[in-house]
């Protein structure tokens, strides 16, 4: 089973996700981390995946990724 089978996340779907954060209007970042991934019960679990898998970009649980690099807060 997997926690996506209980919830679907506001991110899925969104292309926002995936760019890179320098790709986003300040405003739009946050109105991501605040307004979608703050509340997101499964926050955690993006966080941990991101934090385990370093993904090459994108937001993942409020925070950006870039190649190489730690997360920084979106």
């Amino acid at each position: 089973m997997l926690a996506t089978d209980d919830c679907t996340p506001s991110c899925t779907g969104d292309p926002r996700f995936i760019l890179d954060g320098d790709q986003l209007a300040p405003q739009e970042l946050a109105h991501l981390k605040h307004k979608i991934c703050h509340p997101c019960p499964l926050r955690a679990l993006c966080e941990a995946y991101a934090e385990a898998a370093r993904p090459p970009a994108g937001v993942w649980a409020g925070r950006t990724y870039k190649p190489g690099r730690k997360a920084t807060a979106a």
